[in-house]
Formats: C-alpha cells, sequence, structure tokens
C-alpha cells in the first residue's frame, strides 16, 4: 500500500513533466480504477484456481515489475495499459488479504482486526505519497523505491506459518438481487 501511495504521486509528477495534458493524465489514472474493477471479477477465479499464496506472490510480483516499467518507457498509452494492469493486480491483493483475515480472525474479533487493517492501509497509503520526496522526484528512484516496496509485500504472506484459507466459491449476486435486498 505504501509502493501505491508512490506510485500515485510518482505518475502525477512525471506526467506533469512531460507536459501531458490533464485529460491525458486523468485517464491514465482512472486505469488503474477500471483494472480495479475489472480484476474484482478476474481475480476470484484466479485465486481459487491457484491458491491465496501464489496468486498473492503473482500479483505482487507483476505489481513490483510495473513501476519499472513506467520509468523505462514514457508513453501514456503505455502508462494507461501499465495502470490498468495495476489496478487488477492490487485488487487481487486486497482480496487475498482480506479474505485470509476475514478466515483467521473470529467473528468478535472482526471488527477490531479490519479497523486495524483499514488504519494501516489509510497510513500507509498516506507515507507512499510522502515517499516522493525521497532522492529526485521526477527521475528512476520514485519507480524503483516503489518496485522495492511491492516486492517487499511479499515476505509477510510467503513466509507465514498459517495455512491458507480454502478457496469457495463465491456468491453470486446481480445488481437487480442487490436492489432487492438494499434497504433504501
Amino acid at each position: 500500500m505504501v509502493g501505491t501511495g508512490l506510485m500515485f504521486a510518482a505518475i502525477g509528477a512525471q506526467a506533469s513533466s512531460a507536459h501531458f495534458s490533464g485529460l491525458v493524465t486523468g485517464l491514465i489514472m482512472s486505469a488503474y480504477f477500471a483494472g480495479f474493477v475489472y480484476g474484482s471479477f478476474a481475480c476470484p477465479a484466479i485465486i481459487r484456481s491457484v491458491g491465496h499464496i501464489r496468486a498473492f506472490a503473482a500479483m505482487a510480483t507483476v505489481a513490483s515489475a510495473l513501476p519499472i516499467l513506467h520509468a523505462l518507457w514514457l508513453n501514456p498509452w503505455f502508462w494507461g495499459g501499465l495502470r490498468f494492469v495495476n489496478g487488477v493486480c492490487l485488487v487481487g491483493l486486497y482480496m487475498v488479504i482480506e479474505s485470509w483475515l476475514n478466515v483467521v480472525a473470529t467473528s468478535t474479533q472482526r471488527g477490531k482486526v479490519f479497523a486495524a487493517y483499514m488504519a494501516v492501509s489509510g497510513v500507509a497509503m498516506a507515507i507512499g505519497q510522502w515517499l516522493i520526496l525521497v532522492g529526485d522526484r521526477l527521475g528512476f528512484v520514485p519507480f524503483a523505491l516503489a518496485s522495492v516496496l511491492f516486492s517487499f509485500a511479499l515476505l509477510p504472506l510467503t513466509l507465514t506459518p498459517v495455512n491458507e484459507p480454502e478457496a469457495s466459491e463465491a456468491p453470486r449476486l446481480g445488481l437487480v438481487a442487490l436492489f432487492a435486498v438494499s434497504p433504501i
């Protein structure tokens, strides 16, 4: 999450330095969220097919490579594609972490566990944005630092002695059914 915050800041700074228009920069940044939405549908199948640890490792590895690719070629179309893939990977990482926390926490602890998780996530995102001040903010350093941070994200999960949750079929809830059960 620290790497994600740093990437948002680094891409904004680099896009401004490259004189991308506001519209182009906005589309590049929005591609992340488009990938995030797409990933919410695609990632559960990946997690079910290979398991939580392997899915997390694969997505964190790809997420770690993407900042370096941003630094190698300054092109708005390329960056938009990278941001889309980054959104897919990040939502997959969030799914793995949150489903694991959901299984490990008891029903009486779940609220506290998720509150702590969300607090850590918010602080990490804020710290990541401040890391743009480390080194040359318009050069390779922010991208390399984001890559290193994504790589470090692999350590806690891949080295955990806790058994990964059993992959289960996700329940389906269509938009019509959601409106039918929604109280408002």
